[in-house]
């Protein structure tokens, strides 16, 4: 068995954290409130102001990363049309 340092390990850590983040999920699983919402998802933050907007992960073009760049667009999507729904509530409330 050959061990890894953690200079190594945070590799290995980066790509489960992405790959997780990115998965799809199903409301059937865990049916929680998520159901109840357009398309199964709920925009949420939890990032400090001062990271919001910055972009830690870039996928290329190559193998898998394709598909992972498909679903965090798809859920960049969703964010933005959530986001303009809670805004114009806001606003007419």
């Amino acid at each position: 068995m050959q061990l890894i340092g953690m200079a190594e390990a945070r590799i290995n850590l980066t790509y489960a954290t992405v790959a997780i983040a990115a998965a799809p999920m199903s409301p059937a699983v865990i049916r929680g409130m998520d159901q109840d919402f357009e398309h199964g998802f709920v925009a949420q933050r939890y990032l400090p102001d001062r990271v919001l907007g910055t972009q830690r992960y870039a996928p290329t073009a190559n193998g898998f990363e394709q598909t992972i760049n498909q679903r965090l667009n798809a859920i960049r999507s969703l964010t933005q049309l959530s986001t303009t729904r809670v805004d114009t509530e806001k606003a007419a409330a």
